[in-house]
């Protein structure tokens, strides 16, 4: 570019000189016509497979020069994302994709969904209070995965084995004296458990001090909940209310992550309702002896 002025000079202008060529341009992002696109496969979910509107977060951090990045709680290739399963598949409501088939990737997943995280180490993460219902009883299962430096030239669909994080109860009732299985079929089983914060790059939990009731489902053979994985120091376990009447074990264990645990609890009557027992001795104070002489 040259500048030409108003007056009478007609002297001829050299060229222009070339404009200087960048020695390592920065190169554009892959457009998405030339990525692959992101798809999920579970290979470890037991017999309650995901069924349709399951949804779960997605988090993808793309490795440098094939070492890992940390998991941000913002800015990574993939924020947070919701994916909902649908006929077999997961899809979130934008289609996500790899940044090219050669950069290796840590992807990062949990479930259910939790729309607002401001902290990826402090996820907050409970189960439902009533288990009674089939969708609570689903939602308190949450579950946690990641795989490292997945390589989408290998396969575009990553397979992540996803692992239980809460712990789940089975608990049997037996009728013992003075009950009979139609009297308990009705029973409302109740555990504990507590909020929790949820590291989402490694898997663990914090828990609050907080705890509140869980009503636990009912199933063919007993009942069923998923309660916060903790220790318990001869405390109330569980309780089960009959008839308005509340029976509490108390027991010292501790409950697993990713663990079954299994009760068998017989419930009875002592003596039809009517306890009898012998009170203790009351001492008089006064001697009542003397001096015996032969």
């Amino acid at each position: 570019m040259f500048v030409i002025s108003c007056g009478e000079n007609t002297t001829e202008q050299p060229d222009p000189a070339p404009e200087p060529t960048p020695e390592d341009p920065t190169p554009e992002d892959p457009t998405p016509s030339e990525q692959q696109e992101i798809k999920l496969n579970f290979t470890h979910i037991d017999e309650n497979m995901f069924c349709d509107g399951d949804t779960l977060g997605i988090y993808v951090v793309n490795c440098t020069n094939n070492f890992d990045n940390p998991l941000l709680d913002s800015g990574n290739y993939v924020d947070n994302v919701c994916m909902t399963y649908y006929d077999g598949n997961w899809n979130s409501d934008n289609i996500l994709y790899w940044y090219d088939d050669s950069t290796g990737a840590d992807v990062y997943c949990y479930a259910p969904y939790v729309a607002d995280i401001k902290s990826v180490t402090k996820c907050p993460i409970s189960v439902k209070a009533d288990q009674r219902e089939p969708a609570n009883l689903r939602a308190s299962d949450i579950l946690w995965g990641m795989v490292s430096r997945w390589q989408p030239y290998f396969s575009p669909t990553v397979d992540i084995k996803m692992n239980h994080i809460t712990s789940r109860l089975i608990v049997r009732i037996e009728p013992g004296n003075g009950f009979t299985y139609e009297e308990l079929k009705d029973a409302d089983v109740i555990f504990n458990s507590c909020p929790a914060d949820l590291d989402l790059s490694n898997g663990t939990i914090t828990l609050h001090d907080e705890i509140n009731d869980v009503i636990a489902s009912k199933t063919d053979d007993g009942y069923m909940a998923y309660v916060m994985p903790r220790n318990f120091n001869n405390e109330d376990f569980v309780k089960v209310i009959v008839d308005g009447n509340t029976y509490v074990h108390k027991q010292t264990l501790t409950l697993a992550m990713g663990k079954e645990h299994h009760c068998t609890l017989t419930l009875a009557k002592i003596n039809q309702g009517v306890n009898i027992g012998i009170s203790d001795w009351v001492v008089d104070p006064n001697d009542y002896g003397g001096v015996l002489e032969w």
